[in-house]
């Protein structure tokens, strides 16, 4: 294999991680939005769904960004949910 076709699969691999994280996270989001109204769910198994994927999937990882409209989605689900929790 060439070094041209080395990096080719290597940079598909990432964005293909960087997808998969993202989901991962897009999952957790909503789940946070709908905690309250579910009876399923509870916030301890949102956050530790979410601090697996802090902690294993993006700790050290080679990911310089995420979606930014994502994260800011992230942001105001936990804001909400710390607002309702005190």
């Amino acid at each position: 294999m060439s070094r041209s076709q080395s990096l080719t699969l290597e940079l598909q691999s990432i964005r293909d991680g960087k997808a998969s994280i993202e989901h991962q996270i897009d999952i957790h989001v909503n789940d946070l939005f709908g905690v309250q109204e579910s009876l399923q769910l509870s916030l301890e198994d949102v956050l530790d769904g979410l601090s697996y994927v802090m902690d294993y999937r993006i700790k050290g990882g080679r990911l310089p960004n995420l979606d930014f409209e994502l994260m800011r989605r992230l942001c105001e689900g936990l804001l909400l949910t710390m607002s309702s929790t005190e």
